[in-house]
């Protein structure tokens, strides 16, 4: 029997040639919706209402994933049915949507859980050896708080952006980008990813690939907040200004 596990980013949904390579094998498709479940307990917004799911799920329909694996809607529906029979997933479904539970989810991905608890135990350990004071437990558990607080702000920040996203761009808004979106958040404000949706959808190109070149250039550039678009585009403008005047000169 196989044993050990590797960590699998969801970047591999990015490379074209390993990915979007159709139909897909039985294994790739169990793979696509252990990546594509929730790490975490979060709201999503699907049809334009928000949907709880917990970690380990996914919301999504019969229709998207054999559009998603290249299969018939009858072997989505096998392929999924079989998954339950051997207790892999739980399948519950209404008119509109499909929930998918992946059942050993924390067996799966739970390094992170793994990380934190020898890090807990270290530091445990630590404390005893050094007989740390109740100043210093008092500091990490603010520490702590801290973190989680920092922890919880991406999600919130990324839930404010895709929802703006599916409001003016695509009411469904696909993995890969969702995963893109959520690396440019590293590095920028989410109001100044939700400003390039708006200057794509003021000139009518709502494609990723347009939205997507306005963000790689803000992140180029270094553009963090909305001051730094705001600056950017006065400099834009002036340098649209000085080339009109240049021009009238010469003529």
């Amino acid at each position: 029997m196989s044993q050990g596990w590797i960590a699998l980013h969801r970047q591999i949904w990015d490379n074209e040639y390993l990915w979007d390579d159709k139909p897909f094998a039985r294994g790739q498709a169990w793979i696509d919706l252990i990546m594509l479940a929730n790490h975490q307990d979060k709201e999503f917004i699907f049809n334009k209402q928000v949907v709880v799911i917990k970690r380990g799920q996914h919301v999504t329909s019969i229709r998207k994933l054999g559009e998603r694996w290249g299969w018939s809607r009858t072997k989505v529906s096998d392929f999924l049915n079989s998954l339950q029979s051997a207790s892999m997933v739980k399948i519950e479904s209404d008119t509109k949507k499909t929930v998918i539970t992946i059942v050993k989810y924390s067996f799966y991905q739970d390094l992170d859980s793994e990380k934190r608890h020898k890090k807990d135990t270290e530091v445990t350990q630590k404390s005893t050896n050094n007989n740390v004071n109740n100043d210093n437990k008092e500091t990490k558990n603010k520490e702590d708080d801290d973190k989680e607080s920092r922890e919880r702000k991406p999600d919130e920040q990324l839930a404010k952006v895709m929802s703006r996203y599916m409001d003016i761009i695509n009411s469904m808004a696909s993995p890969a980008v969702t995963v893109s979106i959520q690396g440019y958040l590293d590095h920028m404000e989410a109001d100044v990813v939700i400003d390039a949706f708006e200057v794509a959808a003021a000139e009518n190109k709502r494609s990723w690939s347009y939205i997507e070149a306005i963000l790689r250039n803000r992140k180029n550039d270094g553009i963090k907040n909305m001051a730094d678009v705001a600056r950017e585009k006065e400099e834009h403008q002036a340098r649209k200004s000085r080339k009109t005047t240049g021009g009238n000169i010469f003529r």
